[in-house]
């Protein structure tokens, strides 16, 4: 009988040394939200610690996406598929982000869809900026120049509802650049809004500046263009109005009247 245990007594040894366990490194537990804050469906994830391999993740018992980055290490990479329903047509989007465990481990990860929509009509003047020949309303959802080109319009528009329903509107001459823009911001649009009648000027038009010529790594795209992510959180892209151009350089036009939060 003693002999007996003897013999066991390896084996649990051997097992008891994987149940104490090293340190398995740190944990990093990720989400998604969409445009409005909301919480965004994960449809497919993957991770990536260090210079390793891609692998698959699937969601926990409670519906959450965590990993372990090793002891050691701190780079780790997320890769997430969205899905949503936008104009009533399914589509995907993907989104790679490259961290560290010193920037976040919880990253609460940004995702394109809009959530809850709002939809917000008014009347646009752009006769008083010279050069002017069309206008255009614009939000993160959609733009709308009438239907005419004219600088008298009526819009009609989508937007993001709640603190991101901003718009800008803009005047444009006839060669269809930009030359004036104004932010309308805070609408805080829910449902179907009339917005106060707007008239540009002089006093609205755009800033000018040239962006220097630049090299690009071998295989990379050589364009580029501006968006508008303002400080109420509203995503505008135009690129006649903020400027794009390619290696060689190009314009940038900037707002009168951007303030502390607003980013292109």
């Amino acid at each position: 009988m003693k002999k007996a245990l003897f013999r066991l007594l390896p084996v649990l040894l051997l097992l008891a040394i994987p149940a104490c366990g090293g340190n398995p490194g740190t944990k990093v537990t990720f989400s998604a939200e969409n445009y409005d804050g909301s919480n965004a469906f994960i449809a497919a994830a993957a991770y990536q610690t260090g210079n390793g391999e891609w692998q698959p993740l699937g969601p926990g018992k409670n519906g959450g996406f965590s990993f372990y980055v090793p002891a050691g290490e701190k780079r780790y990479g997320i890769a997430i598929r969205c899905e949503d329903m936008l104009a009533l047509v399914n589509h995907s989007v993907g989104s790679v982000y490259l961290l560290t465990t010193d920037e976040s481990t919880a990253p609460r990860l940004s995702y394109t869809a809009f959530g809850e929509a709002a939809r917000v009509s008014g009347k646009l003047v752009t006769s008083g900026v010279t050069g002017a020949a069309r206008s255009r309303a614009i939000s993160a959802m959609e733009s709308d120049d009438g239907g005419s080109n004219a600088t008298a319009i009526n819009y009609e528009l989508d937007v993001p509802a709640g603190e991101r329903a901003e718009i800008v509107v803009g005047a444009y001459d006839s060669s269809g650049k930009g030359v004036a823009a104004r932010i309308i911001r805070g609408s805080g649009a829910r449902g179907e809004v009339k917005l106060a009648d707007i008239s540009l000027n002089d006093a609205d038009k755009l800033i000018a500046y040239s962006y220097n010529a630049f090299g690009v790594p071998s295989g990379w795209g050589d364009r580029y263009r501006l968006r508008l992510h303002s400080a109420g959180g509203a995503m505008i892209v135009d690129r006649h109005l903020f400027g794009y151009g390619g290696e060689s350089g190009g314009p940038v036009r900037d707002l009168t009247g951007t303030r502390e939060g607003d980013l292109y």
